[in-house]
């Protein structure tokens, strides 16, 4: 029987999935903006070494060479240029992936987290631990970045450049090819640096803004639950852009030669070959339409997410009563 402080499975997929929909289609034009800038400064660094590129005569593997290097925009000029070059639906381009991706990623990484922070006792606690909302929020997170990860490659890589869905597919091919089904992973350990954190630090802000609302006898509200979603959001996003960052870079490179040579590269080296060439503004390339996105996403779920919660919690209590 349904107590009336739980929730079925059900309900959680219910109140979590709903946010999870609405984030995702008007939010992908933030991320396509974004995946366009990291992509663009990184093809302008693999061909900086370059100046047959730089003239349009190279034919070396650097892909996309030359088009990475016609132009150079800032996060408003990207947005304004994919819209007008290639008509604004490209900026919705990943939707059917980020769709496909958003729900089962977002079921997990809630439904683990409130498990395993009701297992922890935190919920019956003081609630003073905040290293316990930091840690469940991480293994939450790399459970749903270890089943996602595949689907956010193929995104990014379709955010990334203009080919068709028959390129995609080739390039899919050629990794698994060449490098097996591991390769379907790419961009996993970055993606979990970039992730992992944010969601230590997500947590430990939203749990600690919910507490003081239960210290004063009631339960957060949806405009808190908004705006401390909204908050935490953002400074995780800040924090955490240099690993979103190299995350893209080795993504993009999906099917193409120069994945090869990367793969060696470890996290750190990664970083600090970004900083060689572009400055450590390279690894906050994007950051702008991260946050712009990260921060209403964050607000938007976290607070249909608790509203579905309240929802379901009342209809419980009022079928078992």
């Amino acid at each position: 029987m349904v107590g009336e402080l739980t929730l079925t499975p059900w309900q959680q997929i219910a109140a979590s999935s709903s946010g999870a929909l609405l984030t995702s289609f008007f939010t992908t034009p933030f991320d396509v903006v974004k995946v366009r800038l990291q992509a663009q400064q990184k093809l302008r660094s693999a061909a900086v070494s370059c100046l047959l590129c730089v003239h349009k005569l190279c034919m070396c593997s650097v892909p996309s060479a030359q088009q990475g290097i016609t132009g150079r925009y800032g996060s408003m000029g990207m947005f304004v240029n994919i819209a007008r070059g290639e008509g604004p639906q490209t900026l919705w381009r990943g939707l059917s992936p980020t769709l496909l991706m958003a729900v089962p990623s977002t079921v997990i990484y809630y439904t683990v987290y409130d498990g395993i922070l009701e297992r922890s006792g935190y919920s019956k606690s003081d609630r003073t631990n905040h290293f316990l909302p930091a840690l469940c929020g991480g293994s939450a997170r790399t459970m749903a970045v270890v089943a996602v990860c595949p689907i956010e490659m193929v995104r990014t890589k379709m955010q990334a450049q203009t080919s068709s869905y028959g390129d995609l597919v080739w390039a899919v091919r050629r990794a698994v090819l060449a490098d097996g089904l591991a390769s379907l992973w790419r961009g996993f350990f970055p993606m979990l640096w970039r992730d992992v954190p944010f969601s230590a630090i997500y947590w430990t802000f939203y749990e600690a803004q919910k507490t003081r609302a239960i210290r004063e006898g009631r339960t957060i509200s949806t405009v808190e639950a908004f705006v401390g979603g909204a908050t935490a959001g953002m400074m995780a996003a800040i924090l955490t852009s240099p690993f979103d960052v190299v995350k893209t870079y080795w993504q993009v490179e999906l099917g193409e030669s120069s994945a090869a040579e990367s793969r060696r590269l470890s996290l750190i080296q990664a970083m600090r070959n970004i900083v060689q060439v572009n400055g450590w503004r390279g690894l906050f390339v994007g950051m702008v339409p991260r946050v712009v996105k990260v921060t209403p996403a964050c607000a938007v779920m976290i607070s249909t997410y608790e509203t579905g919660k309240a929802f379901f919690h009342q209809l419980n209590s009022q079928q078992y009563s």
